[in-house]
């Protein structure tokens, strides 16, 4: 990549951030002002999409006449339309009072109810109708018949405000909402003059500004993505060019002693000699001879016949057939410890090698920095419980953050209308239980290699454990078409004395595992039970699944316990990954060992056994019959 090119690159990136920043604004304070504008629909015949139809309900059981108080009670009804394309997320009626009358009910919401507007008595008081303290009223009032009838003139008016648990706000588009009241009056009632204020709710996810947005977003993506590749392509080159400028010129400054042999010519070219003792070019011989002058007459004499061995160029050829160098260290006469090495040159693919690169350098410094490193072992191996100590609260950290996108997302899924969105937030979510799933393994494991993690036995049902179990991976594994059963032994005792949290973990890792790697088939969740004595049960759990299974040589790396051997075993072992040795050691903290039984493209059963206590003598068959 030129400079001109790279120049237009970062122009380009910096204008797409700047019409996303630009959008963003437009879009964020557009939608913000169209939710936070006020509108108003004045009675039945309004010409706005949002309107109230306040109207007598009409049956024969809705107005009667009240005898101790020589009135007339009728219900009203009231539906709000919302015709228009945004939900209505919050109203209020106000209804006017043209004729004296009393109000009597109001569902399911709340009412402010000014009386006597414009005289010294005004009150104002907002009153849930359907429960009231009558001891709390600061309106003028009366009971009949253990109703309550507020006096109202004209003049007066009432605001209703709806309640959003009977599901009277918000209004989705193309729905409506029903209110009720009743009303007691003399002579004539009329209800006719209200108007409803209300504010529309549009999503910030929906328009077409969050549309140029993603669109803009993805461009912006993909010019990064580009970037960055067209980047690392131009450093890697030039890297290489670099290195292959500098060559054998820039390697000499690092060795005593090097030589360029030639297998085919049987030559020896020295390209740098900071030396002028011993190892000074030999008499005009064959390269094999003059590299076993060189080395021989200054090499210390119990090194003698390796050196020998080691510089016989004729096995050169077979030894270095699957490799790119060959090393060997000896002691120098003239320099202490030294470090020769044959390294290929020039390697062209099913032809035999024709050159090699022969090193000599002094060691004596990085032998004395291994034995350093070496006495530090110990130091660093002290060191090891704080540095999990540390990823530990560090996976802590991390766990609120997701929790906070995983709510993000679930509101997303909630809010939105469009489907195309909740696809995308739906497949957010899923990526986001998946690591935190991680790293609570990763918290947990962290705990265990610092010593911090414990057990903590208590009583536990066994059915509410397979219940709960069950309930996460089955979705799972019908999500991929396999079949998942569970197979329990007849009469297994329910209450039982465990770490179930710590159980649990340990069967749903495996559990997950297994529904991962099987594409096609079942899996089989078994648990089997021997009564050992009348408090102990002997439990044997069983994963098995009909996925791709596991070569003799993955089973054998797999199950290398961590904590019972060396470093260097360890090391082999991490590539089972961060959920089978963690259920290694939480198996081990419970006297346990996962063990498996395997074939390769027909599946895998991983199952362990394990003693709990027995408390109660209810089975899990008859809890069931009896939960």
């Amino acid at each position: 990549m030129n400079t001109q090119r790279k120049k237009r690159f970062q122009q380009a990136l910096i204008i797409n951030v700047i019409l996303l920043f630009i959008v963003a604004g437009i879009h964020l304070s557009t939608t913000t002002s169209f939710n936070n504008q006020l509108h108003t629909s004045k009675g039945l015949f309004s010409d706005k999409p949002v309107y109230m139809d306040l109207h007598y309900r009409g049956d024969p059981n809705s107005s009667w006449y009240k005898e101790d108080v020589n009135l007339r009670g009728i219900t009203y009804d009231g539906v709000l339309y919302n015709n228009s394309p945004d939900s209505v997320k919050s109203w209020s009626l106000r209804l006017n009072i043209t004729k004296a009358c009393y109000l009597n009910q109001f569902w399911n919401g709340t009412v402010e109810i000014h009386q006597y507007v414009g005289s010294i008595n005004e009150t104002v008081q907002t009153l849930n109708l359907a429960e009231y303290d009558t001891s709390k009223i600061g309106l003028e009032y009366m009971m009949s018949s253990g109703e309550l009838l507020i006096p109202l003139h004209k003049g007066d008016y009432l605001i209703y405000i709806p309640s959003t648990e009977y599901g009277e706000m918000t209004i989705n588009p193309g729905n409506t909402t029903a209110i009720g009241m009743i009303f007691y009056y003399d002579t004539e009632l009329d209800l006719t003059d209200y108007s409803v204020d209300y504010y529309y709710y549009r999503n910030y996810y929906n328009g077409i500004g969050f549309t140029i947005l993603c669109l803009l977003g993805t461009i912006f993506i993909m010019f990064f993505i580009a970037y960055n590749i067209a980047m690392h392509i131009y450093r890697s080159t030039e890297r290489e060019m670099q290195l292959r400028r500098s060559g054998i010129s820039c390697m000499a400054e690092l060795y005593n002693f090097m030589y360029i042999i030639d297998l085919v010519k049987d030559t020896l070219t020295p390209v740098n000699i900071n030396d002028t003792g011993s190892h000074k070019k030999a008499s005009d011989i064959g390269a094999n001879d003059q590299l076993k002058e060189l080395c021989n007459n200054d090499v210390e004499p119990e090194y003698n016949s390796l050196m020998t061995e080691f510089t016989e160029l004729s096995t050169l050829q077979e030894r270095l057939k699957n490799r790119n160098s060959v090393v060997f260290e000896y002691i120098s006469k003239s320099y202490g410890w030294c470090q020769m090495r044959f390294i290929a040159m020039d390697r062209v693919k099913y032809r035999p090698l024709e050159k090699v690169l022969c090193t000599i350098q002094q060691i004596n410094q990085e032998k004395q920095e291994l034995d350093d490193v070496i006495g530090q072992v110990e130091k660093i191996q002290s060191e090891s419980h704080a540095k999990s100590a540390f990823l530990a609260n560090m996976s802590q950290e991390i766990i609120s953050p997701i929790n906070n996108v995983i709510a993000l997302s679930s509101k997303i899924v909630k809010e939105s209308e469009d489907a195309r969105i909740c696809h995308y937030a739906n497949g957010i979510m899923d990526s986001e239980s998946s690591l935190l799933s991680l790293i609570n393994n990763i918290l947990d494991f962290s705990k265990l290699e610092a010593g911090q993690l414990q057990l903590k036995p208590d009583k536990y049902s066994l059915k509410d454990l397979i219940w709960d179990i069950e309930g996460i991976i089955r979705p799972k594994a019908e999500a991929k078409n396999l079949v998942f059963d569970v197979d329990l032994s007849p009469s297994l005792p329910d209450t039982l004395l465990g770490d179930k949290m710590r159980l649990k973990q340990i069967i749903l890792n495996l559990l997950s595992n297994a529904v991962k790697y099987t594409e096609v088939g079942s899996i089989r969740f078994a648990i089997f039970g021997k009564i050992i004595n009348e408090r102990l049960i002997h439990l044997l759990i069983s994963i098995k699944d009909t996925g791709i299974g596991m070569t003799a040589d993955e089973q054998m790396k797999l199950f290398i316990n961590y904590s019972r051997v060396g470093e260097e075993k360890k090391q082999k072992a991490q590539g089972a990954g961060v959920g089978i040795n963690l259920v290694c050691g939480l198996l081990e903290l419970m006297n346990s060992k996962l063990k498996v039984a395997s074939i390769y493209g027909e599946g895998s059963d991983f199952y362990f056994e394990l003693d709990q206590q027995i408390i109660g003598s209810i089975s899990v068959d008859e809890s069931k019959n009896n939960p």
